[in-house]
Order: structure tokens, then C-alpha cells, then sequence
């Protein structure tokens, strides 16, 4: 009887404690709800924060391009208005005129210069971010596994980078859910000291054995890396799927003045 009794007892504190872990785990799983939504909702606000955060400098430097600039191209014209006038009555103090104009037209380059210098760094931080948030948007819409990794760390990148990294990402993935037929797509950005490599990786019916038609898609991903001095390979993966490789120069001098 004492047997018996202790082995109730031994088995009622089992069912108390598994109710009590159930309970724990149940409690758990929802606190690991609670928080992922809470994260994915953390990196929405960032991602806003971020476009806020550059909306409102743009508004700056618009407000800084008419006070500044506007009223220094305002008086190159009323002193070129001005000119043949001052010419007729008076050739030296045309010559002032002339050398002032020219100088407050320097000035408004400089300016312009300096705006749009300042625009492409305050653009330089969504680059990551919004990588990272156009991969939720396209697997939580299209039901695609996607994974992106990158390398331990990342620079700033210039907003030429950025935008030719966002769209061909954008148009890729766009290519995968509409020709593709592929379950997993696998990203990998990696940074050296003078380059950025993005890769675009698919387990897509395309074989070694298939090849590979370039439509206006990859035409217009091609013509994005051109742009800015950079490489885009496409080839067949192994055992099957389509590979995207796109190197960008991070240090590439065309990039800082504008030029091409």
C-alpha cells in the first residue's frame, strides 16, 4: 500500500509539472510571438525613420537652395539685365559687373556642388536597410525562402551603390517569382576594401544544359552596373538555378564628382 501510494503520489506530481511546463512553454512561444512581431515592427519604424530622417534633409537643403542659391542666380540676372547699359555709359564699370557675375556664378556652383554631395550621403544609409527590407516584403508576398548574408562589416555606401544594388535585387527577385519556378533564393553580400559583390543565387529549373535567354530585365541590370563602372555576370549554378554576380567599385572617383 505504501508502494502503491507513493508510486500515485510520484505520477500526480509528474502531470502537475508537465501541466506547469506546458503552461511555460505555452507562455514561451507566445512572449516569442509577442517579440518578433514587435522586431519586425522595430525595423519597419527604422526603415521610416531612416526615409523621414532624409525626407526632412532634402526639405533643408530645398529650403538652403532657394535662399542661397535662388538669390545668387537672382543677381546674375538683374546684373546681366543690367549689362548693356552699364556697357554704354561706362566700360570699366562693366568689366566690375562682369567679374562680379562670375563670381557669384562660381558660388552657386559651389553650392550646388555641395548639395548635391551632402543628398548622396544622407542617401548612403537606407543602402543595407532597404536591401534588407525588400527581401521580407518579397517573402512574406511571393511565399519564397529567402536568406541574405553579409559580410562582418559594411561601409556607407555612396547612393549610386545603394540604388543599382536595390533595383537589381528588385528585378531579380522579380525575375525568380515570374520565370524561375524556384522555392529558395540565397543572397550573399560581401565588401573588400574597393568593392562591393552582391550574389543572386536560385534552385530554379535552369540547367547547364539550358541557356540562358537575357531579356529586358537583365538588359536594364547590365546597363545599372555599366553606369557606375561595374560588372554583372549571370551563369547557370550547380546542380541547377540561375547565379547573379554584381560587383560595384566603392571607391570609383566618377561616383564622387558625377561624372561618367
Amino acid at each position: 500500500m505504501w508502494g502503491y501510494r507513493f508510486k500515485s503520489e510520484a505520477n500526480q506530481l509528474s502531470k502537475i509539472h508537465y501541466q506547469e511546463l506546458s503552461l511555460v512553454h505555452s507562455q514561451l512561444e507566445e512572449a516569442h510571438a509577442q517579440l518578433q512581431q514587435t522586431h519586425n515592427k522595430l525595423e519597419e519604424a527604422t526603415v521610416d525613420s531612416l526615409r523621414y530622417a532624409v525626407l526632412e534633409e532634402r526639405t533643408r537643403i530645398s529650403r538652403d537652395i532657394h535662399d542661397s542659391i535662388g538669390h545668387g542666380l537672382t543677381s546674375v540676372i538683374v546684373q546681366l539685365q543690367a549689362l548693356p547699359y552699364v556697357i554704354k555709359a561706362n566700360s570699366a564699370e562693366a568689366d566690375a559687373t562682369v567679374n562680379n557675375v562670375l563670381e557669384i556664378a562660381r558660388q552657386c556652383l559651389k553650392e550646388v556642388r555641395t548639395v548635391v554631395h551632402e543628398m548622396a550621403i544622407d542617401d548612403a544609409d537606407l543602402g543595407i536597410v532597404t536591401l534588407k527590407s525588400l527581401v521580407k516584403q518579397v517573402q512574406a508576398q511571393s511565399g519564397l525562402q529567402i536568406s541574405l548574408t553579409t559580410s562582418h562589416s559594411l561601409s556607407r555606401w555612396k547612393y549610386d551603390i545603394s540604388e543599382t544594388l536595390y533595383r537589381i535585387l528588385q528585378e531579380a527577385l522579380t525575375n525568380v517569382i515570374r520565370h524561375a519556378e524556384a522555392s529558395q533564393v540565397d543572397i550573399s553580400l560581401q565588401e573588400t576594401k574597393d568593392t562591393i559583390s552582391m550574389i543572386i543565387q536560385d534552385n530554379g529549373y535552369l540547367t547547364a544544359a539550358n541557356s540562358i535567354i537575357q531579356g529586358f530585365g537583365m538588359a536594364g541590370m547590365k546597363a545599372r552596373c555599366d553606369r557606375i563602372h561595374g560588372s554583372f555576370i549571370v551563369e547557370s549554378s550547380i546542380p541547377q538555378g540561375m547565379k547573379i554576380t554584381v560587383t560595384l567599385p566603392l571607391n570609383n572617383t566618377s561616383l564622387e564628382d558625377g561624372t561618367t
